[in-house]
């Protein structure tokens, strides 16, 4: 792969390439300049480049709702199974309501009692008052006694708290009528929205235990028209995922039908398995075709780069150089490099050509080009300048600078 070099300086780049073309520069294999045999060679052809990122995970209905059974008890009736339309309220499952039923109706006897005894609590409570009205009456012409109308006066306090308290057992029955009422209700599972049965989790007289958890009976999905794909990305390649990445993926039941998705969400809790580290990212595809179900598995392909039907070359050609190249550098970017360091080229002969490789690497990397080797009229390496476009992991994209057939020498032969 290319480095991106075109946000540093000349001098940051002949600095770091000197030393790496330093310990590069050693003699390489048989053969070398003038002998056409000691070098392997491909031709520029006509090709695609794809540089893909890889990933699996299954596939799942858009719009798929779970549904629970929120109360315990036996399943009486089934009214929906696999694939049946639905609509939202319809009655999917009955719960044997009898146990509800008695629990309502209980309920309810409790609350008619405690309204009772409220009202029998308000009228004791009226005729205390009216009682306590009559020897206030009585004390203010002195026919009555103090003593007597403070006793009235106490009873009225205390019948008033027990009718507070009457009151609030009316509510606390009422609110228990109203929660069994709401288990009653409970007890018939209906759809929550339109769609149809995708699984049934239930038999006719199997018993739903709700007590620590919801368990699911149905799953309903509104549409197969949308699907979503839980991709798992390897940790090593999650930061090259973008949002805008076009995405391709196919599934064994139709392998070469490969569909495009979109990236809706890179999820940060990592998936670790053993010394294993994934993250999630839900990509959503179109099904009108029908052509992905619920469970499938999806292979996935995250497309950084591509371009059909360009010139390419392989990779490698761009990493060959002939043993003791120098490249022929103009004398001002020499004296622009020794300005800029407060240096001078170094004597040393193997020094010097490893610092002009790479002030002459950052200077192609700055103009937006490469340099690759041709066998010239002798066989010999002959330098040319290319531009180039996208790469994936064994070619680049020649933009200008090649024609198709001409060959680029990409190694030292055997």
């Amino acid at each position: 792969m290319k480095a991106d070099l075109r946000g540093l300086s000349l001098q940051t780049l002949a600095v770091l390439a000197a030393g790496w073309l330093t310990a590069c520069d050693f003699p390489h294999g048989a053969g070398g300049p003038g002998n056409p045999s000691g070098y392997a060679t491909a031709a520029a052809e006509i090709g695609d480049i794809r540089e893909v990122i890889p990933a699996v995970g299954p596939v799942r209905a858009a719009t798929e709702v779970e549904i629970g059974a929120e109360v315990t008890g036996r399943i009486l009736e089934i009214h929906a199974d696999f694939n049946d339309p639905v609509s939202a309220g319809d009655l999917l499952a009955q719960i044997d309501p009898a146990p509800f039923e008695s629990a309502v109706a209980q309920a309810r006897a409790t609350l008619a009692a405690r309204e009772a005894a409220a009202r029998s609590a308000a009228a004791n409570l009226d005729d205390a008052r009216a009682q306590a009205a009559r020897l206030e009456r009585l004390a203010a012409s002195s026919a009555g006694r103090q003593a007597d109308l403070e006793t009235a006066q106490f009873r009225v306090r205390v019948l008033e708290a027990d009718l507070q308290s009457a009151q609030a057992n009316t509510n606390l029955s009422r609110e228990a009528l109203r929660r069994a009422e709401i288990d009653l209700e409970r007890t018939e599972i209906r759809s929550p929205v339109d769609g149809f049965v995708l699984d049934r989790r239930v038999e006719q007289g199997q018993a739903v235990n709700a007590l620590q958890s919801a368990p699911t009976v149905f799953v309903v999905a509104s549409s197969l028209d949308r699907m979503l794909i839980e991709a798992n990305v390897p940790e090593a390649d999650i930061n090259r995922i973008a949002p805008d990445m076009n995405v391709r993926a196919t599934v064994d039941a139709n392998p070469g039908r490969p569909f495009p998705g979109t990236i809706r969400a890179i999820r940060r809790a990592p998936v670790t398995q053993g010394r294993f580290v994934s993250y999630v990212v839900i990509i959503e595809a179109d099904n009108r075709m029908g052509t992905l179900l619920p469970g499938m598995t999806a292979s996935v392909e995250f497309v950084r780069a591509e371009a059909r039907s360009v010139l390419r070359i392989p990779i490698e050609a761009l990493y060959f150089e002939p043993p003791g190249f120098t490249p022929d550098l103009p004398a001002d970017a020499i004296e622009r490099f020794e300005r800029s360091t407060g240096q001078v080229l170094p004597n040393d002969p193997h020094l010097r050509r490893a610092t002009l490789r790479g002030l002459d690497m950052g200077i192609l990397a700055s103009n937006g080009l490469r340099r690759v080797f041709v066998p010239g009229d002798d066989g010999s390496p002959e330098a040319r300048e290319i531009r180039v476009g996208g790469e994936d992991q064994t070619h680049i994209e020649v933009v200008e600078g090649l024609e198709e057939g001409e060959e680029v020498i990409t190694g030292h032969g055997g």
